[in-house]
């Protein structure tokens, strides 16, 4: 497959010597150019770099990302218009503006252009140069600010850090993206594919269709629902009347293990989420979310029954689980944000699996009190520094969380966590900052301090779970009582990043990319430091982290 990646490379790459490539139905009025939010790659980065000021201040501006910012946000759907999301995004994009009368506005949308990106990269601890190379296309576009649609195909070709390799053969899938495939000669191959479709009727109402991701929170992680795993399908309806946004997404989740890519071996489980964002003021927000994942059903002889119950978009799931005598996986959270004022504000999570009061009181740490908590502090042009925005994070999970007696039924999706990257059973302190100095040139730094508590090397067997990876069952467990965070194995984690970022073309969005990450792990079987470097060309391209 990396001969195929590297002919449909070049291809498109000389195709993009006349710049992107454009559809529009009428006359063009204008032709808008800006700068392009680019993300850092597999090789060193342990989050995803939302580098353009813009972008971050309106990325968290709702705490429902719906699609996980593929498609062309239509009127009403937030404060930032159409021709902002070009603007933001760095698309070369045409657009029609016509005036049919005094009150109303046609507008036409339709994009196309290819991806083409090629980074290269060493470790102190791997002889072999790593790479990765991205080549596919993606095209948008919005009719009326009512019909949108969103479609990426991409082939990649990775040579992994030693570190990184070691999670995919276990997992065979590269994190975010998908199931992968080795080669004789070490390098991973993946096939991504993401896309949907999109109605919006009016203001108060839209509907969404898809197999892509979605984001819900504040926060630069999430613990309800954060776009770290591969895409997948998923129907949303979203409902927006007052001070309220009200979410109803409904998923189909894979799970598999053993299957090795065979697709009509994997094994469906489902999801059920609702989400409602009440913005009580001008300066604070209360969200409620509530999760279901459940299996197929079997009844009157039938297999692959999809539990009616839990397409009922308003009540919440408790009583419905209650009344269809339900085994399945529930989760209820919480998510807050405070603007302190136009620059700043404070955010926090809660998430609950399982608790019982009195044992939360007698502080015993019992299996089952299973819950998360996040802090964070947002600060736009810090410090006065235009385009200087920072951000601190901190993550805690409790051991066992987000899992299930019956592994299908974790919240889990193609062998990787639905919420944080991490699992359960560890605490994160992130910093963050990113500086836009002019139109060309961008910088962001990261640094990440992690208490993670793994398995044992006598459970990887998986005879005893210690509660951070999911995909084990939670009855395989050491103890019932005296459960606490770092339990196990317990790993420090220490990674420091600086990403650098120059616009060499305008024309065709290709940037220059050039970083350094040092990486440390400590526990009581290893204290490995590792020095990566990479550099290369890429265009812009939303990719999440692949947790290092």
């Amino acid at each position: 497959m990396s001969k195929y990646c590297f002919t449909f490379l070049l291809l498109i790459s000389t195709c993009s010597v006349f710049g992107s490539n454009k559809l529009y139905s009428d006359s063009i009025d204008n032709i808008t150019k800006s700068d392009t939010i680019f993300l850092a790659d597999i090789f060193s980065q342990p989050y995803s770099n939302e580098i353009n000021s813009n972008f971050f201040k309106e990325r968290f501006h709702n705490n429902i990302n719906g699609g996980a910012n593929y498609f062309i946000n239509t009127k009403g759907e937030n404060k930032y218009s159409v021709l902002n999301f070009f603007k933001n995004y760095g698309l070369i994009s045409y657009y029609k503006k016509r005036e049919e009368n005094s009150k109303k506005k046609k507008l036409i949308f339709l994009d196309f252009f290819p991806i083409k990106e090629i980074i290269v990269g060493s470790s102190s601890r791997n002889k072999n140069l790593l790479f990765e190379t991205n080549a596919g296309i993606v095209s948008r576009g919005l009719i009326n600010n009512k019909f949108s649609w969103f479609l990426q195909l991409q082939l990649s070709d990775y040579r992994l850090p030693e570190y990184l390799d070691s999670i995919v053969n276990i997992t065979k899938v590269i994190p975010g993206q998908g199931f992968a495939t080795k080669q004789s000669n070490g390098v991973w191959s993946t096939f991504y594919k993401v896309g949907g479709i999109k109605f919006s009727p009016n203001k108060y109402f839209s509907f969404q269709i898809g197999n892509g991701k979605n984001f819900f929170g504040d926060g630069y992680r999430s613990l309800l629902l954060s776009d770290n795993a591969a895409p997948y399908p998923y129907f949303m309806i979203t409902t927006r009347i007052w001070k309220f946004n009200y979410v109803n997404l409904f998923t189909n989740l894979y799970d598999i293990r053993g299957n090795e890519g065979i697709r009509n071996r994997y094994i469906n489980k489902y999801s059920s989420i609702h989400y409602l964002s009440w913005n009580i003021s001008s300066r604070f927000n209360v969200s409620i979310f509530e999760a279901i994942v459940f299996q197929n059903r079997s009844q009157g002889g039938r297999n692959n029954f999809f539990e009616p119950n839990y397409l009922n978009p308003i009540i919440f799931y408790r009583p419905v689980e209650y009344s269809v005598g339900s085994p399945d996986n529930s989760l209820l959270g919480i998510n807050m944000r405070f603007n302190l004022d136009k620059q700043k504000y404070l955010y926090g999570q809660l998430i609950l699996d399982e608790f019982l009061l009195k044992e939360i009181k007698a502080r015993n740490g019992w299996l089952e009190n299973k819950q998360g908590f996040q802090l964070g502090f947002k600060y736009f042009d810090f410090m006065s520094r235009k385009n200087l925005d920072f951000i601190a994070e901190w993550n805690y999970v409790r051991p066992y969380t987000y899992f299930h007696k019956n592994v299908l039924q974790n919240f889990g999706h193609f062998n990787q966590p639905l919420a944080h990257p991490l699992g359960a059973n560890f605490s994160e302190l992130i910093a963050k900052l990113n500086y836009k100095l002019n139109n060309r040139i961008s910088l962001s730094g990261t640094f990440m301090y992690c208490n993670i508590g793994k398995d044992k090397i006598d459970s990887l067997s998986g005879n005893l779970s210690y509660g951070q990876n999911i995909y084990q069952p939670s009855f395989k467990r050491p103890n019932e009582y005296g459960n606490y965070v770092g339990q196990g194995l317990e790993s420090k984690l220490i990674i420091a990043d600086l990403q650098a970022y120059y616009l060499f073309s305008s024309s065709s969005n290709i940037y220059f990319s050039s970083g350094v990450t040092f990486r440390n792990v400590t526990n009581t079987l290893e204290n490995k430091n590792e020095l990566i470097f990479n550099i290369g060309l890429r265009t812009i391209l939303q990719r999440k982290e692949r947790f290092l």
